[in-house]
């Protein structure tokens, strides 16, 4: 038990409101998506690419 007195996050803990968690958790989904859809994007641009210069060169 006496660990527990010692430990830093029990000492440093902050309240944070139900409002602030729910902000920031909704701007690490947004963060998410972005992500999502910009490696989506990339993916499909590349085999895009890939399809085009094989069909030029495939004539």
């Amino acid at each position: 038990m006496n660990r527990r007195k010692k430990d830093d996050r029990r000492l440093n803990s902050k309240k944070i409101s139900v409002e602030q968690r729910l902000l920031k958790r909704r701007k690490e989904d947004i963060s998410n998506a972005r992500s999502y859809y910009l490696v989506l994007t990339t993916s499909i641009l590349i085999l895009a690419f890939i399809g085009i210069i094989s069909y030029i060169y495939g004539r």
